[in-house]
């Protein structure tokens, strides 16, 4: 019996299904995912929106000028005629002016708003940064998941046509009479068990399709066919990164940082309210009656200072409410030290379990060429005779269980390296 066994042409049995398929990359797929996001736009709109609430500060620091008109007319005379002064009573009057005032000192609070919207808008560019990250992450899982299902199929296929071999060769075994038909049912059973599992397999691989086509922004394709190969596993450590400096750069720390600072500016912010507040500036007016000639006839320019002094606040609400704002200061800075500390527990974690898939990896194929040889050598026993086929068929399902486990370690570390360049800000669309 020709006998078969585990070759990479055995594997090339997973076939196009005569239409044409979608091929994609990890790249391609990536930066389709980034294209089509509605998070990722969002957050864009979200920034152009902080922007021009930055702008929109910025204004604060000029004049603010205004101008004001007033006409009235009354159907009666509001003044009625006063003889030898006023012979005509006046039913009407107008007035004009206008006035720009520039705020002097305004106890920081226009400054300290700017640096706000100046905040606000980093935060924006920070979050944006992160939803960037976790959908170049979830695409990535998605995609090696979805390898991983088709390698897994492709082992079945191997392990079937092993099975069919053995099938037709007990077959016509039993019909001249050397084996009971028992034999021909056992290894039949068998059969029919890759069968189911090659089932569940190609549903989960429909359902993976689905959501990663859904994932990506493009339309489901049954049989897209992914480009990349798990078969290479490159060694962890060129992605080693230091925890202590690393950790700053992620973007989690970036947010509650700018928590921080946010926390201290609002302090700032209610500080401003009970400082004293200077604005001068200069307003120019007009006024008279319609119809005649009485009233101003040049405009009037007059110059305009406020001072503002709150007083009573600084007894009662402001004291309270300053230590309130100090106190939340402080919860921050808790929250980011807390926080530093729970990444940097997360990176070493991520660290660990990428060098234990690397090593699932090593011992998953050390047991697949034990079981390969172990099943070569158990088949030629067989044929000789010397063994029963109980022992061949429990040698072939070792080796289906082993060649099924490299493929799962893969996929794992895989993953595993998608998260452990995540959590370390190494993880891009490009690469």
């Amino acid at each position: 019996m020709k006998f078969i066994l585990f070759s990479l042409a055995a594997l090339s049995l997973f076939t196009a299904n005569g239409r044409a398929q979608t091929k994609l990359s990890l790249k391609e797929s990536k930066e389709l995912a980034l294209k089509n996001n509605y998070t990722i736009k969002n957050g864009q709109l979200t920034i152009s929106a902080s922007e021009e609430t930055k702008k929109a500060a910025v204004s604060a620091y000029f004049p603010k000028v205004d101008a004001m008109g007033l006409g009235i007319y009354a159907f009666n005379d509001f003044i009625s005629p006063i003889p030898g002064i006023l012979p005509q009573g006046i039913d009407n009057v107008y007035a004009v002016s206008a006035s720009a005032l520039q705020p002097i000192y305004m106890g920081g609070k226009i400054t300290t708003s700017n640096q706000l919207a100046t905040l606000q808008t980093d935060v924006s560019k920070t979050r944006l940064s992160m939803t960037t990250d976790s959908v170049v992450l979830e695409t990535e899982q998605r995609y090696w998941q979805l390898i991983t299902l088709n390698e897994q199929i492709k082992t079945l296929l191997v392990n079937e046509r092993y099975l069919d071999t053995l099938y037709k060769e007990l077959t016509d075994n039993l019909k001249a009479g050397l084996i009971a038909r028992n034999d021909l049912m056992r290894v039949k059973v068998q059969r029919n068990e890759i069968t189911l599992n090659k089932a569940k397999l190609r549903n989960a691989r429909q359902l993976a399709s689905m959501d990663f086509c859904r994932f990506i922004g493009i339309g489901y394709d049954p049989a897209i066919q992914l480009t990349d190969s798990i078969a290479v596993i490159s060694d962890p450590k060129r992605w080693h990164a230091d925890a202590d400096s690393v950790v700053k750069q992620t973007s989690e720390y970036k947010l509650l940082e700018s928590n921080v600072r946010a926390s201290k500016l609002q302090t700032e912010l209610k500080r401003a309210d009970y400082l004293p507040s200077l604005a001068v500036g200069v307003n120019v007016s007009k006024a008279g009656i319609i119809d005649r000639g009485i009233g101003s006839t040049d405009w009037t320019p007059l110059a305009v200072g406020t001072l503002s002094i709150p007083i009573s606040g600084w007894w009662g609400e402001a004291r309270h409410t300053l230590k309130e704002k100090k106190i939340r200061e402080n919860i921050a800075s808790n929250t980011l030290m807390d926080t530093e500390s729970l990444l940097k527990v997360r990176i070493a974690k991520a660290w660990y379990d990428l060098e234990e898939a690397r090593l699932r990896v090593s011992l998953s194929e050390d047991n697949y060429k034990e079981a390969e040889l172990n099943l070569r050598a158990v088949h030629d026993s067989y044929l000789s005779g010397l063994i029963n086929l109980s022992d061949l068929l429990n040698a072939q399902a070792a080796w289906q269980t082993s060649a099924s486990q490299v493929v799962e370690a893969k996929g794992n570390f895989r993953s595993r390296l998608t998260f452990y360049r995540y959590v370390t800000r190494q993880l891009s669309a490009a690469d």
